[in-house]
């Protein structure tokens, strides 16, 4: 996990990258320009963003000044080998997360847990965030299911946050509680210790799978006969 750059508002977008570029040494980067949200930004750095953390400047339209304080917008936090990222339908594209990684080193699986549960655009109104190896389809929730039942051991591989960020509309929390609610994360990753020795995953080759819908895929996968 490391640092990918600090976000500072600015009330004067060229002159703020004469400053870094000119006065501190640091290499424009790249610009972007969004005028339909109204803002532009630039990032700025004395390397590029694979090799080290960076500044991003942000400029707004029409405010040229900021309070003690009020200028600072955020820091990016990034995580190695995530493979992707999935928010359930069934979960109302909020409640549940589930994050594929290639795990790198002990602890990676935790950190992209609580990284994923509380970054601004994953904080919100959230409930379980599960994290599997890449073998698994984040976005098939019955892989997902198998990973949860054959590679999380619950007394160890969940934790609970607690006060985390909610909302007016999160169903089962109290109306004279709204606001807060609690975090499950679940690891259902191989265990890193030992993960070359773990059993490996027994499945039928595609052949056998499809000559088995064929012959039983009503009777296993209902009347429509497909998984």
């Amino acid at each position: 996990m490391r640092m990918l750059h600090t976000m500072l508002r600015v009330g004067n977008l060229q002159r703020s990258i004469d400053f870094y570029t000119k006065v501190l040494g640091m290499e424009l980067l790249r610009t972007t320009d969004r005028p339909e949200q109204k803002y532009s930004l630039a990032f700025v750095g004395y390397d590029n963003e694979e090799r080290t953390a960076v500044l991003e400047l942000t400029y707004n339209y029409g405010v040229d000044r900021y309070d003690l304080g009020s200028a600072y917008g955020h820091i990016a936090i990034g995580v190695p080998d995530v493979k992707g990222v999935w928010l359930t339908v069934s979960g109302g594209s909020r409640l549940m997360m589930v994050v594929s990684i290639k795990q790198r080193y002990p602890g990676h699986a935790k950190q992209a847990a609580i990284v994923a549960s509380q970054c601004h655009a994953g904080a919100y109104l959230g409930r379980f965030v599960v994290v599997v190896d890449d073998d698994i389809d984040p976005s098939n929730t019955d892989d997902v299911i198998w990973a949860m039942s054959t590679r999380c051991e619950p007394e160890q591989d969940i934790d609970i946050l607690r006060r985390c960020w909610s909302g007016p509309l999160d169903p089962v929390i109290h109306p004279t509680k709204k606001g807060f609610n609690s975090r499950a994360i679940i690891d259902a990753t191989r265990p890193y210790e030992w993960m070359k020795d773990f059993p490996p995953v027994a499945e039928s080759s595609k052949e056998v799978l499809d000559a088995t819908t064929k012959k039983w895929g009503a009777e296993l996968f209902g009347s429509n006969g497909k998984k």
